[in-house]
């Protein structure tokens, strides 16, 4: 498996990863009252509750949590000595930088029926990738492991943050299939192995999401207006 990374590239991902593992579990910048791990946790899973059975759910809630996650790294950002995470969007599929790496985040909520994965949807901005890849991939999978699953990897999936390398998304994925809102959907079993590299390869952050949680409970913007409006960063 590694033999086919430049070692630079893999030098990158696991600085990465580490960054993430070491901020994770600190006090969130501009509120010390929680970590950052338990903050994304909590609001991410009022989020996939707030889509449960919502037309569009899945993508909306994906984009929500994309932005979630984003705000996180802001945060790491604003207690770091200089910035880890840059948002130029230099390369067409990258949302993120890491210190010059582009990456692509991609989220599986914890009710996707399906675990395809869409390289580009049609709401995407003009440009956006079409058919080839040019960063890593950060997925964020919140799928959790279902028994009866005809996959043997979804029985016993652990939910967590994959980093996946450039270099095996050219190598895995070999074409792309067509839905109703894409032509560049990453089919289930790319996505398996792209999951079991990120795995052997040691760039895997566990994340429990407690789906149990919060159910009754919903993100107010109204309520909270006089502290959700922040100045642009």
């Amino acid at each position: 498996m590694r033999k086919i990374f430049d070692k630079n590239e893999m030098k990158g991902l696991v600085a990465l990863k580490n960054c993430l593992q070491r901020y994770l579990d600190r006090k969130c910048h501009f509120d010390p009252s929680e970590s950052r791990r338990d903050r994304f946790l909590k609001l991410a899973v009022v989020i996939q509750h707030m889509n449960t059975g919502v037309s569009g759910g899945g993508l909306s809630g994906a984009l929500e949590t994309e932005r979630l996650w984003i705000e996180l790294l802001r945060d790491i950002n604003a207690a770091s000595s200089k910035p880890q995470f840059t948002f130029n969007r230099n390369h067409a599929d990258s949302d993120y930088e890491y210190h010059g790496i582009p990456l692509s985040h991609k989220t599986l909520g914890c009710r996707n029926r399906k675990a395809d994965l869409a390289l580009a949807w049609s709401k995407n901005p003009e440009g956006g990738i079409k058919r080839a890849f040019e960063s890593s991939m950060v997925l964020l999978s919140f799928r959790p492991s279902r028994q009866g699953s005809r996959k043997a990897f979804w029985r016993s999936v652990r939910t967590g943050l994959y980093i996946i390398p450039l270099s095996l998304l050219r190598v895995v994925v070999k074409d792309f299939k067509p839905n109703n809102k894409t032509s560049t959907l990453i089919k289930e079993d790319y996505v398996i192995t792209l999951m079991e590299g990120s795995l052997s390869l040691g760039l895997f952050i566990p994340l429990n999401l407690k789906t149990d949680a919060w159910i009754d409970y919903e993100l107010s913007y109204w309520k909270s207006a006089k502290v959700c409006c922040v100045r642009k960063r």
